[in-house]
């Protein structure tokens, strides 16, 4: 079954996602990870989607992430990318980087990075088994 376990940080658009799919992530959880790709483009696309089938309950986390990351930098050209970072050592060390992309100066963007960590990022890290990580790109 589908849960969100962090439902009180979620917003109404993310509550409105997950009531619109949390039936059918019982049946496809697969279209509902390859749905980010609409809103955040996927870099490796098929290592995204291994990785999140592995690692499912940080689909619900990237969506309210996503949802945070436009409260925190509204501008329309501010997009994000997803990409799977490995130690070269360690395979089983990867991790997903949700990267803003920013037209903003470098000091407004981290400013807003640091209001958007504060605010919410920093309680839902623990939540994330420290494989998703948020880091600022600038365009």
């Amino acid at each position: 079954m589908f849960t969100y376990s962090i439902a009180d940080k979620k917003s109404s658009f993310i509550k409105g996602v997950f009531d619109l799919t949390a039936s059918t992530f019982e049946d496809s959880p697969v279209q509902l990870i390859k749905s980010l790709d609409e809103m955040a483009h996927f870099r490796d696309y098929n290592a995204v989607i291994n990785f999140l089938k592995e690692h499912y309950y940080l689909v619900e986390i990237i969506y309210a992430a996503m949802d945070r990351v436009h409260h925190f930098f509204p501008s329309e050209s501010t997009f994000c990318e997803v990409d799977i970072i490995s130690d070269e050592e360690l395979e089983s060390n990867k991790k997903l980087f949700l990267y803003i992309k920013s037209t903003l100066e470098p000091e407004e963007a981290m400013e807003k990075l640091d209001a958007f960590d504060d605010a919410w990022w920093i309680d839902i890290v623990p939540e994330t088994n420290c494989k998703m990580i948020i880091d600022l790109e600038f365009l």
